[in-house]
């Protein structure tokens, strides 16, 4: 008897670990996909996307940094604090991880509409998936294929209509981003399992943010704008966009498996079609929808393998 409710308990606990890291992931897909609004928004600026980056990134180091300070001085708390080996492979995740796969992205646009840069770059859970399955030892689940099978259609229902192909080098770039994205992935969900979120973050986002200002340089005079627009623009993009979705997909990626999190974390271009719909006034067909609930199906899916 003593057992069986031992057992009970252990399930429903794992179960609820489950559930979180679920919602976890789903929060992250959501804040990710408001980068789509950011972005529109600093291009009506007139920013360089290579400022936008490395400002992102730096300026939401900041930010992390003095709460962290605030959590040190009035709570004794301190969340810098990481081991020798948590730190270097911070400092990877944010060389290798978002440095690298922003940048290829950003390039994707240069010769591929939006809608077909998205369609390449959310093919980073195939990788995930073989990576994981291939090197890691995770189990070959067939209903994990089929969520993503299901999921993939179903993107690609929601951005068919926006596919414009003007340089192959674009669509190189687009499966540079993927590939160096789901090494992220398989890295955090591999080497991130005893760290802090909002830790791993910070390290990541300041490592990612001094190497693209290395790279591009960016013109800080710029950083407040006419009317302080591009600070509020910045401040929105550092927060919604950046700490929230990176902290909340690592959050999730403790309590579930990679691949699973890579198939949940889809529901960022639907997010991203939505507000774009409320928010800019563009038009959903009717295909869009069904690809929206085919994306929204292979989650279901995913919920379901508990």
């Amino acid at each position: 008897m003593c057992c069986d409710l031992g057992d009970f308990f252990l399930s429903s606990l794992r179960s609820s670990e489950f559930s979180v890291g679920v919602l976890f992931i789903l929060l992250a897909g959501i804040c990710f996909g408001s980068l789509g609004i950011f972005g529109k928004l600093f291009i009506s600026t007139g920013l360089d996307v290579g400022h936008v980056l490395s400002i992102r990134f730096l300026f939401a180091a900041a930010l992390l940094g003095m709460f962290f300070i605030g959590l040190k001085v009035f709570k004794g708390i301190n969340l810098f604090v990481v081991s020798k080996r948590q730190f270097l492979t911070c400092l990877l995740l944010g060389v290798l991880g978002y440095a690298v796969f922003s940048s290829f992205y950003f390039i994707s646009f240069r010769y591929l509409s939006v809608g077909i840069s998205a369609m390449i770059l959310f093919t980073f859970p195939i990788f995930v998936f073989l990576g994981s399955v291939l090197f890691f030892k995770h189990p070959f689940d067939r209903r994990v294929v089929v969520a993503l099978l299901v999921a993939l259609f179903g993107l690609f229902l929601l951005l068919k209509d926006e596919f414009e192909v003007r340089s192959a080098l674009g669509v190189y770039a687009g499966m540079a981003a993927a590939m160096s994205y789901s090494a992220y992935v398989i890295l955090s969900d591999r080497y991130q399992k005893n760290i802090h979120p909002l830790t791993s973050s910070f390290y990541v986002m300041l490592s990612a943010g001094i190497t693209l200002a290395l790279i591009y340089q960016p013109n800080f005079d710029h950083f407040f704008g006419q009317n302080f627009l591009n600070m509020k623009l910045f401040v929105g993009l550092s927060i919604i966009g950046t700490i929230a979705p990176l902290s909340l997909f690592l959050a999730g990626l403790q309590r579930i498996p990679g691949p699973q999190a890579s198939i949940l974390v889809m529901i960022e271009p639907i997010t991203a079609s939505i507000l774009a719909y409320f928010v800019f006034h563009e038009a959903m067909s009717l295909w869009q929808m069904v690809g929206i609930g085919l994306v929204v199906l292979a989650d279901v899916i995913i919920v379901r393998l508990r």
